[in-house]
């Protein structure tokens, strides 16, 4: 959870992006159960980074490799389409 909260902290408030995809690797490492970890490492690519198709790919893996997480990680897909428009 500290480093889930150490990406937050460098993404959205000192600004350093790669730092904060380490960070949340890091916790998402240490447990890959804990899936709002992930949705805000999605959130991550997309709105700091503005990746939208670097975002896309890592739900596809996240939907692969946690089929428990597939229908929200397909929502924010659908999402990331219609906001794209």
């Amino acid at each position: 959870m500290a480093y889930g909260n150490l990406g937050f902290l460098y993404g959205y408030y000192l600004k350093q992006p790669d730092k904060a995809e380490t960070a949340y690797l890091t916790a998402i490492g240490n447990d890959p159960t804990l899936e709002y970890l992930q949705i805000q490492l999605f959130e991550l690519y997309r709105d700091v980074f503005n990746d939208g198709a670097r975002a896309r790919a890592f739900a596809r893996e996240r939907i692969e490799k946690s089929p428990d997480f597939a229908l929200d990680f397909t929502q924010l897909i659908v999402d990331l389409d219609r906001a794209e428009r």
